[in-house]
């Protein structure tokens, strides 16, 4: 891509920016420790087999016309180096009760340390704190109710729910080494250096509007949110 900036003569008028959309965990790989069967230390247990609501993952009628794996009703339990369970009796009664149930099984989970510097305020994750985070499910938020999580598992560092022998990292949770990505910005302009004020990846795309001489107001997340864009490359 910089070859042809270079043949076209547009390096000196090009804002080059570059990240990742997630990271990766755990980096360090003597903190792995995962289901039986799998890379790391193998005594974690899934946290399926503390779920108070039995309807979860009820095997359905019909398959996956790709994988031909059963599709489930009643719910959803998805694990990785996270736990996101979305659930279709959204009672306050019936929350509660999985919430509890889990917290039950928090340590043989290895769900009973938060990891440092973690976006959750603890390691079973409901309610209103959650729906910060993600939007409330039982709103009338047409995008959280489709899509916001009632429950997130987040393990402690280093964990995978998976017993794949493959696996020595996964993406998804919400550990520093998970949340921590490069971001670089390159532009003739610029003076190189280091910028430590905090940023996030969603600064990205009002920037590149910016660079644009276009409104970052265009962007609807914008207007919701006030993303900034990043800063340090133009003046205030």
């Amino acid at each position: 891509m910089l070859d042809e900036l270079d043949a076209r003569h547009m390096t000196k008028t090009t804002l080059i920016i570059i990240s990742a959309k997630h990271g990766q965990s755990p980096i360090d790989k003597s903190t792995l420790a995962m289901e039986s069967g799998g890379s790391g230390i193998t005594t974690v247990q899934d946290p399926s087999g503390f779920l108070a609501d039995s309807t979860v993952d009820t095997p359905s009628s019909f398959t996956n016309p790709n994988s031909g794996a059963t599709l489930s009703t009643n719910g959803h339990l998805q694990t990785d180096d996270i736990g996101l369970l979305w659930l279709q009796n959204q009672s306050a009664s019936n929350i509660t009760a999985v919430v509890a149930g889990l917290q039950t099984g928090a340590s043989p989970m290895h769900a009973d340390t938060l990891p440092p510097g973690t976006v959750f305020s603890s390691n079973i994750n409901s309610g209103s704190a959650l729906a910060a985070l993600y939007g409330d499910p039982t709103s009338n938020d047409s995008v959280a109710a489709a899509r916001a999580p009632n429950v997130i598992i987040q393990p402690n560092a280093g964990v995978i729910y998976s017993g794949s022998s493959k696996k020595i990292a996964e993406h998804g949770g919400g550990t520093l080494n998970d949340t921590n990505v490069a971001l670089i910005v390159s532009h003739p302009s610029l003076t190189p250096g280091s910028i430590s004020t905090s940023v996030s990846t969603t600064q990205i795309a009002p920037t590149i509007l910016r660079a644009l001489d276009l409104p970052p107001s265009s962007l609807q997340a914008v207007r919701m949110e006030g993303t900034r864009i990043l800063p340090g490359l133009w003046p205030n």
